[in-house]
C-alpha cells in the first residue's frame, strides 16, 4: 500500500485540480513528490519516472494560485526536493528545477523581494545555459524567459540602491 499511496495521491492531486481546487491539489501533489522521492532513494529508481509525473501535475495546480507567500513556500519546497533529486538524475530533473526556479524568481517579484529572485533567477539562467549548449531550439526561449526576468530584478535592485546613495538633503554630500 505504501508504494501505491503516491500515486493515488497524484490521481487525487489531478481530481482536485479539475475541479478547481488548486490550493488543496497542490497539498496532495506534495505529499506524492515527497513519497515518491523517498521511494526512489530507497526502493528503487523508477520512482524517479513518477515523481517527475507529479511534478507536472503540480505545476500545473502551481500555475493556477494567485501570487503571494503561500505559491512562493509552496515552489520553495518544490525546490528543495528537486535539488538532491537533480543531483540524482540530472537529465530528468535539471529542466523541471529550471523552470520552477524561474517561477519562484517571478514570485518573488511580484512580493518585492529581489535579492532573492536574483538568486533563484541567476542559478535558473545557469542550468537553462548549460542545457541550451546541447539542445539551443528546446531551452533558448526559457533561457531568454530567466534572463528577461533577472533583468527586471537588477534594474530594481539598481533603482533601490541609488535611492539609499542619494544625500538626504540638497546640498548634503556626506
Amino acid at each position: 500500500y505504501v508504494r501505491k499511496l503516491p500515486e493515488w495521491e497524484t490521481r487525487l492531486g489531478s481530481a482536485l485540480q479539475s475541479r478547481g481546487q488548486s490550493e488543496l491539489a497542490v497539498a496532495v501533489f506534495l505529499a506524492a513528490i515527497e513519497a515518491y522521492y523517498s521511494l526512489a532513494k530507497t526502493v528503487s529508481q523508477i520512482y524517479y519516472l513518477n515523481l517527475n509525473e507529479s511534478l507536472k501535475g503540480l505545476a500545473e495546480g502551481l500555475n493556477s494560485m494567485p501570487p503571494g507567500e503561500q505559491l512562493v513556500t509552496a515552489l520553495q519546497h518544490v525546490t528543495n526536493i528537486l535539488r538532491p533529486a537533480t543531483a540524482d538524475q540530472p537529465q530528468l530533473f535539471e529542466p523541471t528545477l529550471a523552470s520552477v526556479l524561474t517561477n519562484l524568481g517571478a514570485q518573488l517579484v511580484h512580493l518585492k523581494r529581489y535579492e532573492e529572485s536574483d538568486t533563484a533567477l541567476e542559478e535558473a539562467q545557469f542550468i537553462y545555459w548549460r542545457l541550451a549548449q546541447k539542445e539551443p531550439e528546446k531551452f533558448q526561449s526559457s533561457l531568454m524567459e530567466a534572463a528577461k526576468y533577472q533583468d527586471f530584478v537588477l534594474r530594481a535592485l539598481s533603482d533601490r540602491k541609488d535611492v539609499k546613495q542619494k544625500p538626504s538633503r540638497p546640498g548634503d554630500d556626506s
